[in-house]
């Protein structure tokens, strides 16, 4: 369901886009409806390719979250000759 927002979303961007578009040039809104479809469709499309995006990028984020955890764990590891050191 998110990817529908998504598209649904930029989808209407560009259908609001092209609308105001045409406003400034004051040219007739619904004169050429093929033209409404094809900046929703783009728009659409480049939404779609920005969610997917979004989830890759959280993905590798939050992978390099681990990595840097796990560094952090090793590092913080008395290594043996200074866990012994404290003992005696």
């Amino acid at each position: 369901m998110p990817v529908f927002s998504w598209v649904a979303g930029f989808g209407a961007v560009g259908f609001i886009t092209r609308m105001y578009a045409l406003g400034i040039q004051k040219r007739p809104l619904f004169d050429n409806l093929g033209g409404h479809a094809l900046s929703s469709l783009a728009w659409g499309g480049f939404g779609y390719w920005a969610y997917y995006a979004n989830e890759r990028n959280a993905a590798q984020i939050e992978e390099r979250k681990q990595q840097m955890a796990r560094i952090r764990a090793r590092e913080e590891l008395p290594s043996g000759d200074e866990a012994e050191a404290g003992h005696h």
